[in-house]
């Protein structure tokens, strides 16, 4: 019968999961390269790239002075810090990494340095219904690389890009530009056609 107990024991020993003392841990929630310990790819390049550890600085400025931003949930203009930091981190499967990582860095901190700005009652704005989004969208005039989305206050909620960067990085939201029209699309793939804004 002792022979049999210890069988037993054996079996379960080595058919049941591991303990949690033994399970890996997630990964610890960061909103930007950790330079202490860069355990990922992306945050050893970036680590090791001056030019790219000067765009982790800027985003780590800005996130520092609006720390609300590090919590702001993803939204139809809006992808949220962790989730954009996952998104970044697949640079690494990228053909050219490093660009990949620049472009994802310029994007963002466009991106984080228009969210939550007011735009003057001057500026023009139009409107357009939007299939991923539940309100009409309002959007201001177009800068060098981004369209403005607001809210009913003229609060901005959203950057759309309308650059056409040639590296492998998506942003998410974008827009190609017609003599009249917008083709909006997101990066799971969503399109919606919309008339410029004046």
């Amino acid at each position: 019968m002792r022979n049999l107990t210890w069988i037993a024991v054996a079996f379960l020993c080595c058919t049941t999961p591991a303990t949690s003392a033994m399970a890996i841990p997630p990964p610890v929630e960061q909103y930007s390269a950790n330079c202490q310990n860069p355990t990922y790819a992306s945050d050893q390049l970036i680590c090791s790239d001056e030019q790219l550890l000067s765009l982790d600085g800027k985003l780590v400025a800005i996130l520092a002075f609006n720390p609300e931003l590090t919590q702001r949930p993803d939204s139809a203009f809006f992808e949220s810090q962790s989730a954009w930091l996952r998104r970044r981190s697949l640079c690494a499967m990228k053909d050219d990494h490093a660009a990949c990582l620049r472009a994802s860095y310029k994007d963002r901190v466009r991106v984080l340095q228009g969210v939550g700005q007011k735009i003057p009652g001057t500026v023009a704005v139009g409107r357009c219904k939007v299939r991923f989004h539940e309100d009409n969208a309002i959007f201001t005039a177009y800068n060098d690389q981004s369209l403005v989305v607001v809210d009913a206050d003229r609060t901005v909620i959203g950057l759309v890009s309308t650059n056409e960067d040639a590296s492998d990085w998506q942003p998410y939201v974008s827009a190609k530009k017609s003599r009249r029209m917008l083709e909006l699309k997101t990066i799971t793939g969503q399109v919606s056609n919309c008339h410029r804004p004046k």
